[in-house]
């Protein structure tokens, strides 16, 4: 914790400041007309003897010199020295004024206890305090330093000397609540040129009364700004949020540094300035100002303590994605996730609840936003996970298992939203990822998952769910399988088929055509002299088919029909491909639908 450093008797040291003005000796009453001679009021008067003495006076640290004479002499003495001369010059002035006895505080804000001395003056604004001992300059490791025409100390309020200054008397404190010695034992130190700030005397001891603190203020950059309103104490909570309210004085841009360690946002209403923010992690956080030409000047000076488990809460209310939590994930993924959709406060505590422990390998995206996903590095075979995508618009997004691809947009599930879901049951495969087509038409990686290898209960879990993603089935060409499927070709039968072997190859399927399929050969091969069947069911009786093998063209009378249904027995006599074709009512040409290779 930083205080404040304020000095106003030390023993025993080097004087590091020569005497200035001098005056005759005793020659109080010509001097008293030098120092006075621009000034008509007692309270002008009263000043210009303060600012003679601060900035003509050098403190004595060897304590030696005590009386006003040897004082005015050597223009160096203690503070009762000080305070006799100021007595005598005033006297000569005709101004009443009368010494406060009493102690100060040090350096460290801990009190002299061999007392202290101070100047009370009648003036026509009042009674005035002052000490022109503080006001000539500081001690620090018994050495004097000489302030530059501090004015500080001139005309101090009563709230404001009470904190550093606890006179003997109670009634020289001036307030209609005297402070106790305890109380002032308690405050920490404090310089009334921080009330440049624009802060307000009894604000700042009502503050530090209530046990308050402020943060490392510097003086000399009270030029810059006036605050409103900024956060009184010197140490700052991780998560919490605070907020800095000022009135620039002159141009100058502020911000808080280290600029990583804190989140910020910055407005203004009216003429005031305001910053909001919320420490990130311990550290000295300044608050610094940028003049618009200079370099960057410190202002206030807060410790951020080291976060609590209430602090890390905080963090997590002011932004999910700082919660501690995430520290079990991979820091680089997590980066990349915000790029998406998905809301991280459920994320969160999923990882709390130990629900994800991993993450997909994301990469840096152009337009694909995901909503929802298997927050997993490893998918299991036989599993349903969710995949959600906002509407990607013109953009090409494809979902590939091993090397099929599927589009996004043509195969999923479109929402009322825009958007597009899928419920994917993972078959066996050893990867799955999404894609996207940049805007200079290369193809980029937005999210990547490993598959794991199935154990037996998985791939009869698979099996169970849905037989095409069975390893049978799966081995086959996969658009041939859904061709099949989709021409109403009955799954379970197929994976029986596929699973016993019976079948390790399909043939080609072409666009044409609207027909069920009943019976065909499943294979991709026929052989020449062995007969086959072809039973369909056209949805359309102004359809006509053809079968072609060679020089060999069967057309629609050579078909059996029953019922709804066509078929044919047919032995292949050629060598080559073996086609299947269908004449759509209004076309001139045939359509192929299915193709074989004939050995």
């Amino acid at each position: 914790m930083k205080r404040f450093i304020y000095t106003f008797v030390l023993l025993a040291a080097v004087v590091t400041l020569t005497s200035a003005t001098k005056f005759k000796a005793n020659d109080y009453e010509s001097a008293t007309k030098r120092i006075t001679a621009n000034a008509t009021t007692p309270y002008e008067k009263a000043r210009a003897i303060y600012s003679f003495l601060a900035n003509d006076m050098i403190y004595d640290v060897s304590g030696t010199i005590n009386t006003a004479d040897e004082c005015w002499d050597k223009s160096t003495g203690m503070c009762k020295a000080y305070c006799d001369v100021y007595l005598i010059l005033a006297n000569h002035a005709g101004l009443k004024a009368r010494v406060i006895n009493g102690i100060a505080k040090n350096f460290q804000g801990a009190s002299n206890e061999s007392g202290h001395k101070w100047i009370a003056v009648e003036t026509e604004k009042g009674e005035i305090l002052c000490d022109p001992v503080c006001g000539s300059g500081t001690v620090k490791k018994g050495v004097f330093t000489k302030s530059d025409h501090d004015m500080s100390w001139w005309d101090v309020a009563p709230e404001a000397m009470v904190i550093t200054h606890f006179p003997d008397n109670p009634a020289d404190q001036k307030l209609k609540k005297p402070v106790t010695r305890e109380q002032f034992n308690a405050m920490p130190s404090f310089e009334p040129n921080l009330l440049a700030f624009g802060l307000k005397p009894a604000d700042v001891l009502n503050h530090f009364l209530k046990g308050g603190t402020l943060p490392e203020l510097k003086q000399k950059a009270s030029r810059f700004i006036n605050f409103v309103d900024f956060p009184a104490t010197n140490q700052l909570r991780v998560g919490k949020t605070y907020e800095i309210k000022y009135i620039n004085k002159i141009p100058a841009h502020l911000l808080l540094d280290p600029q990583l360690s804190v989140k910020s946002a910055v407005n203004a209403k009216g003429n005031t300035n305001i910053i909001t923010f919320t420490p990130l992690e311990a550290c000295e956080l300044t608050l610094v100002a940028n003049p618009s030409a200079g370099d960057y000047e410190k202002i206030a000076i807060w410790e951020v303590a080291p976060a609590n488990d209430k602090d890390l809460k905080n963090l997590q209310s002011v932004d999910p994605y700082l919660s501690s939590a995430w520290k079990k994930i991979d820091g680089l993924q997590i980066s990349r996730l915000k790029q998406h959709l998905l809301d991280p406060n459920e994320l969160v505590n999923k990882i709390e609840k130990g629900e994800v422990t991993s993450m997909p390998v994301l990469y840096t995206v152009e337009k694909t936003k995901i909503i929802d996903m298997p927050l997993t590095s490893t998918l299991k075979a036989g599993k349903t996970y969710h995949f959600a995508i906002a509407d990607p618009g013109d953009a090409e997004i494809l979902f590939i298992v091993n090397d099929r691809m599927s589009t996004v947009s043509s195969d999923w599930k479109k929402a009322k939203d825009g958007s597009y879901t899928r419920d994917f049951l993972v078959p066996v495969a050893k990867r799955i990822s999404i894609i996207e087509k940049c805007d200079d038409g290369q193809y980029q990686p937005v999210v990547d998952y490993d598959v794991e290898e199935p154990s037996a209960a998985d791939k009869v879990r698979l099996e169970e769910k849905d037989p095409l993603h069975s390893e049978a089935v799966m081995a086959l060409d996969q658009a041939g399988v859904q061709n099949l499927v989709k021409h109403g070709f009955d799954a379970n039968k197929l994976y029986k088929l596929a699973v016993a072997g019976t079948i390790t190859s399909l043939p080609t399927f072409y666009k044409g055509g609207n027909y069920d399929i009943v019976e065909i050969p499943l294979t991709e091969t026929l052989k020449v002299g062995k007969s086959y069947t072809f039973t369909i069911r056209p949805k359309s009786d102004k359809t006509k088919w053809a079968i072609i093998n060679g020089k060999t063209q069967l057309h629609q009378d050579k078909w059996s029909k029953k019922g709804d249904k066509i078929s044919i027995k047919v032995t292949p006599e050629e060598a080559g491909e073996f086609i299947i074709a269908c004449l759509e009512d209004g076309n001139e040409k045939f359509d192929v639908v299915l193709v074989y290779m004939v050995e």
